[in-house]
């Protein structure tokens, strides 16, 4: 499948490019499809690859991956929520059923079929909350790192999963020409959340830096390996940040006022990449509250 290639004009921005998948095997499918001097050859111009599993594994291995996930990266998730349950806890009410823990003794009485009480997960009535991911990474960010990174990210998605709908995108982007964007973005099912499919999304270095910029390049003409992220983001300053932001949400097709947790790429300055337990900490605390979540 040939990827449609969308060209927009956005102010404050300039000319974006973006090819924009509905899931990681359409992605996959399209990467396939496309010559090989339009892709394979992004995978090692201007990218340290020292450290990235890509380089071992090859293009066939990358393709697999997007195909079916990566099973490492649900067994990384787990651990990681094991670490923080009393951020991580299911949001929980009492219900009655016909079977249960408790008596309730009134419909008991009333002769009720629903006369047993029992406490049950539940899901709150908001909209969907959107989390964008760009996961661009600096070149001097090892493989594990990342990896790490993306568990965390993914343990964020699934616990605030529990709580509010959740929809889940990635996002890769670079700068060319006179300002110019790039883009690859690619929708990751939810409904249900397959960890190994969106851990391989967010934390394999082979499918993004070997697939995503691909096609990125394939969006722009050019490889990314050598190109700038755009507003050469940085995370310690919030001007860079907000900007990217903004791009973050024109890429994607969010309102200003649409509630999105906007997640910058990973930096080697960045939290998720230095400390990301700690940082799952803080983005749960954040964001992880009922209250925080009801807007």
């Amino acid at each position: 499948m040939k990827p449609h290639i969308q060209t927009i004009g956005v102010r404050g921005i300039g000319m974006l490019k973006a090819v924009r998948f509905t899931s990681m095997a359409e992605m996959a499918s399209a990467a396939d499809y496309i010559n090989a001097a339009h892709v394979r050859h992004c995978t090692t111009v201007g990218v340290n690859w020292s450290h990235c599993s890509a380089a071992r594994n090859g293009w066939s291995g990358a393709i697999d991956e997007a195909r079916n996930g990566n099973e490492s990266m649900g067994a990384q998730t787990a651990q990681l929520l094991a670490q923080l349950p009393e951020l991580l806890s299911v949001q929980q009410r009492w219900v009655n059923q016909p079977a249960g823990g408790v008596p309730d003794v009134a419909r008991f009485c009333a002769n009720r079929p629903d006369a047993m009480r029992m406490r049950r997960p539940t899901m709150h009535q908001h909209s969907p909350l959107s989390v964008v991911v760009c996961v661009n990474s600096s070149a001097g960010c090892t493989d594990d790192s990342l990896a790490l990174r993306g568990a965390a990210l993914l343990a964020m998605v699934s616990s605030l999963s529990t709580i509010r709908p959740v929809i889940l995108t990635t996002v890769t982007c670079w700068e060319y020409g006179s300002g110019g964007v790039g883009a690859c973005v690619i929708d990751i099912g939810t409904s249900p959340l397959d960890l190994s499919i969106a851990g391989a999304a967010l934390g394999s270095q082979r499918v993004i830096r070997g697939l995503m910029y691909g096609m990125g390049g394939y969006a722009i003409g050019q490889s990314v390996g050598t190109l700038p992220w755009p507003f050469a983001i940085n995370p310690k300053e919030e001007e860079s940040v907000t900007k990217f932001e903004t791009l973050m949400r024109h890429i994607v097709g969010l309102d200003e006022d649409e509630p999105a947790i906007l997640i910058a790429g990973a930096h080697v300055r960045h939290p998720s990449v230095n400390n990301p337990v700690k940082w799952l900490a803080d983005m749960m605390e954040k964001y992880g509250a009922r209250e925080a979540l009801a807007a």
